[in-house]
């Protein structure tokens, strides 16, 4: 490719950069510091609401976690990743990054990469958080709980997508009304 004989690098370095800068970006940000403190309390109140329930106890705790890392994992793409491209277009280090020998679709794939690491941790911190309540609920997390964490982050990535989509189309906020509501349609 043409930046690749300017002297880029592969296009895979460059965008593992956008991705790793993205990661930092999203881990820094503090709206998802304080979705991970949510996601601590709302899995900590599903073991103390459980005894309230007559046999049932696993069930709760399961269905109370899995709704969490789900609606906290929505969160997170709306808000951080519904103005992600539309932050740096307003502050113009856009026009910085992509005056270097780098190309849209990969500046682009370097962001949902980024983004996608992002929930990938976070899944995983709220899924080893969500089997030690199951645990102590007295429910040995098995295959199926892997299984079900997999799959919102499944539905997590392709949010994320349509998010990206829809704030290069539309305004931040419209933007994340409209992705709401595919996350809404989708589920």
């Amino acid at each position: 490719t043409r930046a690749a004989r300017a002297g880029g690098g592969p296009v895979l370095s460059r965008v593992a950069a956008v991705c790793v800068g993205t990661f930092r970006e999203c881990v820094r940000d503090r709206l998802f510091g304080l979705v991970g403190v949510f996601g601590v309390v709302l899995v900590a109140s599903a073991v103390l609401v459980s005894p309230l329930t007559i046999g049932g106890r696993a069930k709760i705790v399961a269905d109370v976690g899995l709704a969490a890392m789900s609606g906290l994992g929505v969160l997170v793409v709306v808000l951080v990743g519904g103005n992600m491209v539309r932050k740096e277009l307003d502050r113009r280090t856009l026009a910085t990054v992509l005056a270097r020998p780098l190309g849209r679709a990969e500046y682009l794939a370097g962001k949902f990469a980024g983004l996608a690491l992002t929930l990938l941790v976070m899944l995983a911190a709220m899924g080893s958080l969500h089997a030690a309540a199951l645990a102590l609920a007295g429910a040995a997390p098995g295959p199926g709980h892997l299984a079900a964490v997999y799959l919102v982050l499944l539905e997590l990535l392709l949010l994320t997508a349509a998010a990206m989509l829809l704030s290069l189309l539309a305004s931040p906020v419209l933007g994340s009304v409209f992705a709401l509501a595919f996350f809404a349609i989708g589920h």
